[in-house]
């Protein structure tokens, strides 16, 4: 949907603002934000595999 597609690119780019903020080492940052995507993406995968 357009509205996930959004929040989809809204979110790590939130995510990364606020490691700036926090003065986290740009090297560290690709690393947290892939994390979380990689994580995100694990959950919504075991989540579509529950609902069917």
């Amino acid at each position: 949907s357009i509205g996930g597609s959004i929040l989809g690119t809204l979110i790590p780019v939130m995510l990364q603002n606020g490691l700036v903020i926090m003065q986290v080492q740009p090297f560290f940052q690709f690393i947290i934000v892939g994390l979380i995507l990689i994580l995100a993406v694990h959950f919504d995968q075991r989540r579509r595999e529950r609902a069917t």
